[in-house]
């Protein structure tokens, strides 16, 4: 049975800014990969990646803390929350539900994701701090 990666293995090293994001994409998200949040647009791996920088530049920190997850094969669900520490001091925390389908090699090919903002200011790119 392939390794299918959890949602916390594939977007910690996103946040991390020791990690190369290129390779931390590539790394847990297939080619294909492609994501619905909030405001059901799709997007896909370039679009995550360039999310994900823009949220780095304006993080100090990031941490991500799974509550309920389920691996069912190829399918994915879980509920977790991420807290992220601004440059500015400020503090956004929100819960997300996803839901997921992994590829052949484990890799995550498609997440559905609704958020809820439990704490900070819905500013540009808040909502970033779902994935």
């Amino acid at each position: 049975m392939t390794h299918r990666f959890t949602i916390a293995q594939a977007i910690t090293p996103l946040f991390d800014p020791s990690v190369d994001l290129q390779d931390a994409v590539e790394r847990h998200f297939s080619p294909s990969f492609r994501r619905r949040a909030d405001d059901g647009q799709w997007g896909g791996r370039d679009e995550l990646a360039a999310s994900m920088a823009q949220l780095r530049e304006a993080m100090a920190s990031a941490t991500i803390e799974v509550h309920d997850e389920l691996i069912d094969d190829h399918l994915y669900a879980d509920r977790h929350t991420v807290r992220v520490v601004m440059k500015d001091g400020s503090v956004l925390r929100t819960e997300v539900y996803v839901f997921a389908r992994h590829d052949a090699d484990g890799r995550f090919q498609e997440i559905r994701e609704a958020t809820v903002l439990l704490l900070g200011d819905r500013a540009p790119h808040a909502d970033d701090a779902s994935h």
